[in-house]
């Protein structure tokens, strides 16, 4: 899955608020979710990203907030390529959850990247409310 697949929809976006879910679950110890909403940046001169979410949501041991920052850094230079516009943009991690083994950084890459196009694209993926790992 890459941003080129929601390429239009980013160009015709009109800045309101967005929400996606990304769910990376693998039956060989594979776990990342991450909820987030993506809107119109009005207070800062940057992108920003903010995490809203509970420590007991995810562990911090397990490195996730830098993996997914990759991703979404990734997302406002693809964005700003595109539209070429200056436009700022937020994204505010909302949600997500962990498996206390099967949960590592790098699966919330992969976690962050369907967050991100499930907010353009509620096809891409099929998000399985049922795996979700509640502790």
């Amino acid at each position: 899955m890459t941003f080129e697949s929601i390429e239009q929809k980013l160009l015709e976006w009109n800045l309101k608020p967005v929400y996606g879910r990304g769910l990376y679950v693998k039956y060989t110890g594979k776990y990342g979710h991450i909820e987030l909403e993506i809107s119109k940046q009005f207070n800062e001169k940057k992108n920003e990203i903010i995490w809203n979410i509970l420590d007991s949501k995810i562990k911090n041991d397990i490195d996730y907030i830098p993996h997914s920052e990759v991703i979404l850094n990734e997302f406002f230079n693809y964005f700003y390529e595109l539209r070429g516009d200056k436009n700022l943009i937020k994204i505010e991690i909302q949600d997500g959850s962990y498996h206390p083994v099967d949960s590592q950084g790098k699966h919330y890459k992969i976690a962050t990247m369907y967050a991100l196009v499930d907010c353009f694209d509620k096809k891409a993926y099929q998000f399985q409310e049922n795996r979700i790992c509640k502790i």
